[in-house]
Parts: structure tokens; C-alpha cells; sequence
């Protein structure tokens, strides 16, 4: 079904699709009244806990920027998301790209501000391999829209590696090298901090894949965080140097990942549990790896699949984990 609002008093409509009763994520588009035409693309999407992940999103190269009109989250029953539908009005959230050095590149991130003027904890959102795309930018977005500074940050220096060996020849030397992943996650922690709507010292660190993996590394380094969540990304580090992760540990990673073994998660959580680290693994059975990216248009890796039901697990477990360390508190002034 559609719901059809008026943007701007200008008599344009918005058409949001509505399934299984929750909403789905896309792009809406402005159509002329009378003919149904497209006039342009408006920065607007729908977003909730349940569609977040939806097979709906692709990885694309570029995003809307500026604000954004947002459905409020719903419920995952179909009865309460037609009355938020009709009875919660929308949120607006703020976005911009920034530019900032790290690893010898320009890199180019995706920032994510929430209504209001006041200061809100923040969110380093780290993507995978392949780097940053609209599938982390809106997921930026999402945590917006639930009261939270993000940060989507930047591996490549604004590229997207689809290539799958051209992937691997710069991941596989990044992932060794831990100081190089700390540059890079301490390059795009400062620009999150830096960020006036920033509340310095309520940070969590997510990220997916090598993303995970630069999150665990802030940990590893010391870095003052209130929580570190990965997927997928579970990498050990450098011999007692978890002992320095000073908050609670997530990881989730699919079953049947064959880049994340039972012996590299036994190795993690070894590692750990060693470290007295508090730390908790959610095995997704039957997941491949990548198992929340919605299916993209080029060549992967062996091993990758995407799993529609356990990535919508995983985006609610993040949720969860950040409502847990870092609550939103409303009002609270700078």
C-alpha cells in the first residue's frame, strides 16, 4: 500500500510502501499530482528497526545529503505501525559529508545528526571491506532518527572497492596492521568528536567486517568508548592488548561463515575472556559472511550471502546493545 503526504505545501506527494506491516526503506520520489510523473528525488526515506536491512537497500557510491524527513520507528506489528503511520509526526535529521586525512588519504565520510540543538551520544559506524556505501550511510541515518550522532567513516578514500582482488590487496595488509587500523578509526573518531551535537564522552564504536575489525582496534588502543560492536569482524589483536577494552564487547557473525571458522571465534573469545573483557557472541545459524549487506551488482568474495531475517536480528541486537551502554536522554543541554 502507499501513503501519500504533501512536501513542502507544494502539492508534490511522497509514496511510501507499506509490507508486512512495517515499512519499507527507499527513496521517495515527488510525483506531479495529476500524471503521476516523477519531478525529483526529495531527501526523504523511511526507516525503521525492522527495515533497516530490508532487501529493498543496495550499495550505491552516493547519497542524498541535507534534511531528511523520517518516519518515526514502529512497533514489528501491523496494527501499531498504521497508527504510528497516522497519529507520530516525522523527525527530521541532518546530513552531511566530511573530509578529513587518515591512512594517507582524503577520506570521506557520511555524518548523521539528529533533530534539535542539544548534545547527543554518537555512534563511529565502520563498513565493510568493500567500504563506505548508502547501505552504512543509511544506517547512519537510522540511528540518527533514534537520537544519536552518527558517523559513517570512510576506509578508502571515497571509493568503493567492488573488485573483489582489488578488495583484498588493500584489506588484507590493513587488517594486519593494527596501528593502521587505529589511524584510521582515531582520523574519523576526531571528526565525531569534534562534532558540536557530540557528546565526547559517550561513544560506542559498530562496524561490519573491517569495520569491525578498526572498532575492536580503538578498543585494543585504549580508546574511551562505551561500547564496541562487530559483524562479522572478529579479529584478534596483538598479545594482552584487549585488556585495555574499558566497555562491553558484541559480536555477532553467521554460522556457516567460512572467513569467521569456529576456530577464529574461538580465538576471539578466548581472547576475550583472557582479557576480562564483558564481552557476549551471537551466532547466526545458517548465516554466510556479509550476512546483513543487502545483495549488491558486482562480483564477491567466496562465502558471502545475504540473509534477509538474521540481518534485521543483527541491526535490532546493535540497537539493543546501544540502548543498553548509551541510552539517548532527551533535553539534556550542552
Amino acid at each position: 500500500m502507499f501513503l501519500y503526504v504533501t512536501y513542502g505545501g507544494r502539492g508534490s506527494t511522497v509514496g511510501v510502501r507499506v509490507h508486512d506491516g512495517v515499512f519499507s526503506a527507499m527513496d521517495l520520489t515527488a510525483r506531479r499530482p495529476r500524471t503521476g510523473q516523477p519531478l525529483s528525488t526529495v531527501p526523504f526515506m523511511a526507516l525503521t528497526l525492522a527495515a533497516a536491512d530490508s532487501p529493498e537497500r543496495r550499495a550505491g557510491p552516493v547519497s542524498q545529503r541535507g534534511t531528511h524527513a523520517v518516519l518515526p520507528v514502529a512497533e514489528h506489528r501491523p496494527d501499531r505501525a498504521r497508527r504510528s503511520l497516522q497519529s507520530r509526526p516525522m523527525t527530521k535529521i541532518t546530513t552531511r559529508t566530511v573530509e578529513y586525512p587518515a591512512d594517507g588519504l582524503t577520506m570521506i565520510g557520511h555524518l548523521a545528526l539528529p533533530a534539535g540543538v542539544d548534545r547527543r551520544p554518537a555512534v563511529l559506524l565502520g563498513p565493510e571491506g568493500t567500504g563506505l556505501s548508502d547501505v552504512e550511510r543509511r544506517r547512519a541515518d537510522a540511528l540518527a532518527e533514534l537520537g544519536y550522532v552518527a558517523l559513517a567513516f570512510d576506509l578508502h578514500g571515497g571509493r568503493y572497492l567492488g573488485d573483489p582482488e582489488e578488495m583484498l590487496a588493500r584489506c588484507m595488509p590493513l587488517l594486519a596492521d593494527p596501528d593502521r587500523m587505529r589511524g584510521i578509526g582515531r582520523a574519523a573518531l576526531d571528526v565525531l568528536s569534534a562534532e558540536p551535537r557530540t557528546d565526547p564522552d559517550r561513544i560506542a564504536a559498530v562496524g561490519y567486517g573491517t569495520g569491525g575489525a578498526v572498532g575492536l582496534e580503538l578498543g585494543r588502543d585504549g580508546v574511551n568508548l562505551r561500547a564496541i560492536g562487530t559483524v562479522n569482524g572478529l579479529t584478534t589483536g596483538r598479545p594482552g592488548e584487549s585488556a585495555r577494552i574499558r566497555c562491553p564487547v558484541w559480536a555477532g557473525v553467521g554460522s556457516e561463515d567460512p572467513i569467521m571458522p569456529p576456530a577464529q571465534r574461538n580465538a576471539f573469545t578466548a581472547e576475550m575472556q583472557a582479557a576480562g573483557v564483558d564481552w557476549r557472541l551471537t551466532v547466526y545459524g545458517g548465516a554466510l559472511h556479509a550476512f546483513h549487506h543487502p545483495p549488491v551488482d558486482h562480483p564477491t568474495v567466496p562465502g558471502v550471502g545475504y540473509h534477509p531475517q538474521h540481518a534485521r536480528r543483527a541491526w535490532r541486537d546493535v540497537v539493543d546493545l546501544l540502548a543498553e551502554c548509551l541510552p539517548v536522554m532527551e533535553g539534556v543541554r550542552a
